[in-house]
């Protein structure tokens, strides 16, 4: 360039990221499972070279867990907490 020139650069991008997801489950005292399916996409837009992305992800997931019982060390300070504030209680059938 010489000193009489101008450059001038100007880049306009465009980004959208685009997720929803749906999922249902059973949640009980012993057991827990479910399902959930997750869509995502994502696009990229750039006017320089006229590069343009669009990337698209589906994902499904299940899980499936069982509790077992606490320790004494962790139930014990939970019980006093419990006795403490009565509202954090379970109500009993």
């Amino acid at each position: 360039y010489s000193e009489e020139e101008t450059y001038k650069e100007s880049n306009n991008e465009f980004i959208f990221n685009l997720e929803s997801s749906a999922g249902i489950g059973y949640n009980g005292k012993k057991i827990f499972f479910g399902a959930e399916y997750l869509y995502r996409i994502t696009g990229e837009k750039y006017s320089k070279n006229k590069a343009q992305l669009q990337i698209s992800k589906n994902t499904f997931h299940i899980f499936v867990g069982y509790r077992f019982k606490a320790p004494k060390q962790v139930s014990n300070p939970i019980d006093l907490i419990e006795d403490k504030v009565p509202i954090l209680k379970e109500k009993k059938n």
